[in-house]
């Protein structure tokens, strides 16, 4: 034990966040953002070309080709797994498999600063957009707002002296979000997901197991066709480009048949034995995902099983008894055309409880099991300092508190009511945490409230906060 407990201490740390990583990482991030935004305006198509991305493997066949040419240039695994994040970051959690998804970088500037845009020139909101919105968010005048929404005559100059508030706002508006994401993740549920309950990580597996094949040295393992791993692994490579990639490949070349597969290569499905079955009401539509159904071999059974019974459950136990019974409106053809029709109706709306409800019943739950983390984290901040894999716990612990003190000034400073601000640091934190803690066991169809924060919002705003 004593040995091992030794061999344990001696184990290196090495750092992914070196100088050229970090070059890279923003190079990455100021060149694909504003380019992935505009892909994103200038398609038609905008589910499938949400961003221009470079898929993860053939970052690693190229960084494998860089250390072909010269070893000291080859990236070592702790600086490949720093290097994806921009790209995640950017392209969203689909990334994994294709892209798109709405969910990068890119999609804050498609959300808020082009529906201002419109907003601010366009009727009927804009005498009220233009009248509301302080300066020091977005410009008051209305030459600015014009060029904006239709684009530079010749001879015209944008002036961005009237942008300046916005652009500073939008940063840190931005900032006050990011900046607590970073600390929740290293200071409070990385290490405590990771290493003391040994969650799953499904989405993390793929990149996890290419960047540990294409380990450091002139030959990776990943080219080693000696072993019967690499030949297994380039075999299920092929297999899975030609079926993974058709869908998507239909939906570029509209006349290749490929189940009718639409956006980021899903195929309708429609199952109506089903209804015929269990009769009117029963879930018999759904859409099938090649590369979804891959990520669900990698989901645990337990997980798989939950899912299948909830279907059962209220896809066709409930709704069906419920129109049976005349407890739930129905509408002929629901079934083909709508998987949560019923869940947003009395008297069991289960799709709002599963959005606000469930996403903070797993926030808290999550908390709880980690509260000895917070413990740690607090006798750090409080006395002597822990580090952990050479991460200080009194940084992060410090960071995490003044990264919401930072949060709280900010929007308080803009005119939130501070009742307002605190309650939405609350929302966000757990919606965090639920939503991470979804994507470390299952995958990126996170139960929590995902644009759905009206659902908090809107009656405490009512109730209380500005009533």
């Amino acid at each position: 034990m004593a040995q091992q407990a030794a061999a344990e201490a001696a184990v290196e740390v090495r750092r992914g966040l070196t100088t050229r990583v970090l070059i890279l990482s923003l190079l990455t991030i100021f060149v694909l953002t504003p380019v992935s935004t505009m892909v994103y305006f200038l398609t038609d198509k905008p589910s499938l070309y949400q961003s221009l991305m470079i898929p993860y493997f053939f970052i690693i066949l190229l960084n494998e080709i860089v250390g072909r040419i010269n070893k000291r240039w080859k990236l070592t695994p702790q600086e490949l797994a720093i290097l994806l994040l921009p790209f995640f970051a950017i392209i969203g959690k689909a990334y994994l498999p294709i892209g798109a998804g709405f969910e990068g970088f890119g999609r804050f500037q498609i959300n808020t600063v082009h529906f201002l845009i419109y907003a601010t020139n366009n009727m009927p909101m804009m005498p009220v957009f233009r009248e509301l919105l302080p300066p020091y968010i977005w410009p008051k005048d209305p030459r600015v707002l014009e060029i904006a929404w239709r684009g530079k005559l010749p001879g015209e100059v944008v002036n961005w002296g009237a942008w300046a508030g916005a652009i500073t706002f939008i940063w840190l508006s931005s900032l006050t979000w990011l900046l607590f994401v970073v600390f929740i993740v290293f200071g409070l549920i990385g290490y405590q997901w990771a290493e003391v309950e040994r969650l799953t990580f499904p989405m993390a597996i793929p990149t996890t197991y290419i960047i540990a094949r294409s380990s450091e040295g002139e030959r990776s393992p990943l080219f080693d066709f000696k072993e019967s791993e690499t030949k297994a692994f380039w075999i299920a490579f092929i297999v899975g480009l030609i079926i993974g990639g058709a869908p998507i490949l239909a939906e570029v070349i509209p006349a290749i048949p490929v189940g009718g597969a639409f956006q980021w290569g899903e195929m309708p499905m429609d199952f109506p034995f089903i209804s015929a079955a269990f009769g009117p009401g029963a879930h018999h539509h759904a859409v099938f995902i090649i590369h979804q159904a891959m990520l669900f071999l990698l989901v645990p059974f337990d997980v798989l099983w939950t899912g299948f019974l909830i279907w059962v459950i209220f896809g066709l136990i409930y709704q069906p008894l419920g129109v049976r019974m005349g407890w739930l409106p129905y509408m002929p053809g629901v079934e083909y055309w709508s998987n949560w029709w019923f869940g947003y109706r009395p008297p069991f709306p289960y799709s709002f409880f599963a959005t606000a409800g469930l996403g903070t019943g797993v926030a808290l739950y999550s908390l709880w099991i980690a509260r000895d983390r917070l413990k740690k984290l607090a006798s750090a901040v409080r006395g002597a300092d822990v580090l952990e894999d050479g991460l200080s716990l009194k940084l992060m612990g410090l960071g995490l508190l003044g990264s919401a003190v930072f949060f709280l000034i900010f929007w308080s400073a803009v005119g939130v009511p501070i009742a307002a601000a605190i309650m939405l640091l609350i929302t966000w934190f757990i919606w965090q945490i639920a939503h991470a803690r979804v994507q470390a066991e299952v995958w990126w169809h996170d139960p929590c409230y995902w644009a759905y924060v009206f659902y908090w919002l809107y009656p405490a705003g009512a109730g209380w906060l500005w009533g």
